[in-house]
């Protein structure tokens, strides 16, 4: 990995430098998990659109029904494939749901993508904050070993 920066557009990076993206930010292919799906994404989004895709996670504002019991403004959490999951001992329990309730989305990257099944936004405002920290890191390097 080091040869890479001593040959490539970085030749002109100090030791220091190379050492601390080498060995701390480590930006390659079980380093940093994080930064390697960034660069698969950069590479992909050449090639392929990124869509994302939608699920919805909940249900908000539910009535439900068992019975006569009635439990009115309550949040379902929807499984995968859009069932609604509620334990019950009983498996001929029906509980159903009387009126229109609001459905909570979530944003995720489709599956076969770089983060697949991963909300977009919360992995979007993480790879922001990594991104700031290496740059930092890689600045305070080049600061020390510069004598600034």
């Amino acid at each position: 990995m080091e040869g890479y920066f001593r040959t490539g557009a970085l030749k002109v990076a100090t030791p220091a430098v190379i050492s601390v993206i080498v060995n701390e930010i480590k930006p390659y292919h079980g380093g940093n998990d994080a930064l390697w799906g960034l660069h698969k994404t950069d590479i992909a989004d050449k090639h392929i659109l990124l869509i994302p895709v939608f699920s919805v996670s909940s249900l908000t504002g539910v009535t439900l029904r068992l019975g006569n019991l009635h439990m009115h403004d309550c949040t379902v959490a929807v499984a995968e494939g859009g069932q609604l999951r509620v334990a019950s001992t009983n498996p001929d329990t029906v509980l159903e749901l009387e009126n229109q309730c609001q459905p909570c989305f979530s944003v995720l990257f489709a599956q076969g993508q770089p983060f697949s099944g991963e909300a977009v936004i919360a992995r979007l405002r993480q790879l922001s904050q990594l991104i700031t920290d290496c740059v930092n890191t890689i600045e305070k390097a080049f600061v020390a070993s510069a004598g600034l």
